[in-house]
């Protein structure tokens, strides 16, 4: 038999738990909820234009561009060959500054809370670990945790402390 438990919702904004009768498997779930891709893609509507939004979404859809880590895997000039030098590198700092794309160990890791992760299915809860590595490495180095820093490495081929 296999272990279960069941599904709670958070409020995000009031921080209320709702318990539901929805059981899963005793993993880590890795979304933090239906509100957070929404908000995501309003943000990219508000901050991208369509053409731009077009591209990300090409981007992240191609798995010859980007791996289950949501980490890009080529030069970010082969994603945008057909901008000038001056508006590609506008463009990533663009990406960069409104947080849908960030970079650690000379690499570009798109975020994970507004698209969510392919995941490795070699790794139990690994787009939970995608999106915890995320929120230590951009948003909170106070989060710290052994299993993030290890999981970190493993994401960035790196076998050095963060």
């Amino acid at each position: 038999m296999e272990d279960t438990k069941i599904i709670s919702i958070l409020n995000l904004e009031s921080g209320e738990v709702f318990n539901t009768d929805i059981k899963m498997r005793d993993d880590r779930f890795a979304r933090k909820g239906f509100k957070i891709y929404n908000t995501g893609l309003l943000h990219l509507l508000d901050v991208l234009t369509k053409g731009e939004i077009k591209l990300i979404i090409n981007i992240f859809d191609d798995i010859k561009k980007i791996n289950r880590n949501n980490i890009l895997i080529v030069d970010f000039l082969d994603i945008t060959p057909n901008m000038a030098n001056s508006m590609r590198s506008r463009f990533k700092k663009k990406l960069i500054e409104n947080n849908i794309f960030n970079t650690y160990n000379n690499k570009l890791m798109i975020n994970p809370y507004i698209f969510i992760p392919r995941g490795d299915k070699n790794y139990k809860n690994s787009v939970y670990f995608i999106q915890q590595s995320w929120t230590y490495l951009f948003e909170n180095k106070d989060r710290y945790s052994e299993d993030i820093i290890k999981y970190i490495n493993m994401m960035f081929d790196i076998n050095k402390e963060v």
